[in-house]
């Protein structure tokens, strides 16, 4: 009874070892095809478990064989990094090796920059710069490790500026002032003040000798002539005549406008005189005055009446 239980254990414990060696296969056939693709090794199967006392499994021994992960994880610490620097001063970023060329921008103090490569002198590096290349001087940098890798290329040139033979002095010249201009009003002839297109106005401005002001407030040439002043015996002005100044010519005489006028000359009568003279009719038994007619006192002919005489 005992051995047939034995006998049960014992085919039991087979066929689990026979199993776990299958298993096993399955797992470094596996292993084997990611060492050919990855490269790393495949660990070495582990032994099928041998029946131990008391007809347990022994347990199976410890693998000699790192894997591949491991070794990863033990090898990153000692990856090469980028060559870098340290900045001890804020330092420009440049087009070019030189500092005649344009600055792209600055890098802060203390800044740990990537080096690119270095320029034949070594005394600048390449270096990014946001989306650009650059250049920064090498002077004022400290390693941050092992530069020695760096290779040198030449920097592209840059113009060196030509200084000026002599500097300009800027004077600053003063603004010009700039007069408003000032509204004009039209002219007023007759307000004193000569204004726009007036030569003069009134008393104001100056026509000078032989010219007046006239109503349209401009100089005006005129001729002088003398104040007339008829009865004071001079002849003046417009004057022919003045009294007995002047001569207004035979049949003519000065009359009370100082100019010569036309007369008829008519006799003086005396009546009285025995003279028909001027105006009279008949002066005494001068002249006749007809019948039934007299010449009475006033050297005129004057009717009479003829009345008979006796009772």
């Amino acid at each position: 009874m005992g051995s047939e239980r034995d006998m049960k254990r014992y085919i039991a414990v087979k066929k689990k070892g026979m199993i776990t060696i299958a298993a096993l296969t399955i797992v470094a056939a596996l292993l084997a095809c990611s060492q050919l693709a990855g490269g790393s090794p495949a660990p070495t199967a582990t032994p099928a478990p041998t029946e131990g006392s008391g007809g347990q499994p022994a347990a199976p021994a410890p693998s000699t064989n790192t894997p591949a992960a491991a070794r990863a994880s033990s090898n990153k610490g000692s990856e090469s990094l980028p060559a870098s620097v340290n900045t001890t001063a804020e330092l420009n970023v440049r087009t070019g090796p030189d500092t005649n060329c344009p600055e792209v921008g600055t890098y802060p103090e203390g800044t740990q920059v990537q080096v690119l490569a270095k320029d034949p002198s070594g005394e600048w590096w390449q270096v990014p710069y946001q989306d650009q290349i650059g250049w920064m001087s090498a002077t004022y940098t400290t390693p941050v490790n092992d530069l020695s890798g760096v290779q040198a290329i030449p920097g592209p040139a840059c113009d060196t500026p030509v200084p000026p033979t002599s500097t300009p002095t800027n004077t600053a010249v003063p603004p010009t002032a700039t007069s408003m201009p000032t509204a004009t009003t039209a002219p007023t002839c007759g307000d004193g003040v000569v204004n726009g297109s007036e030569e003069c106005d009134g008393s104001a401005g100056s026509c000078g000798l032989g010219s007046v002001c006239n109503n349209s407030c401009q100089c005006q040439a005129v001729q002088f002539v003398p104040i007339s002043v008829c009865g004071n015996g001079k002849v003046e002005g417009s004057e022919q005549c003045d009294g007995t100044a002047g001569s207004c010519g035979l049949g003519s005489v000065c009359n009370n406008s100082c100019q010569c006028q036309a007369v008829q000359f008519v006799p003086i009568s005396v009546c009285g005189n025995g003279i028909v003279e001027g105006n009279e009719q008949c002066d005494g038994s001068s002249g006749g005055c007809g019948f039934n007619q007299v010449c009475n006192g006033s050297c005129a002919c004057q009717n009479m009446i003829i009345q008979p005489v006796g009772p």
